[in-house]
């Protein structure tokens, strides 16, 4: 960070935080089963429920 504005602890915590980001990954394989049941598949199983 190259702005003096930040107080120091708001500095360390804010390169740990970047420092974590980095070593892993965005997107789990449980994070995209999960997207893919709340996006998909449930509002599948609502619309063939709606319909019986």
């Amino acid at each position: 960070m190259s702005s003096s504005s930040l107080s120091p602890e708001l500095e360390s915590r804010l390169e740990q935080a970047e420092r974590e980001a980095a070593e892993r990954p965005a997107m789990r394989g449980g994070d995209w089963l999960f997207l893919l049941a709340s996006g998909v598949v449930f509002p599948v199983l609502l619309l063939i429920w709606g319909w019986m």
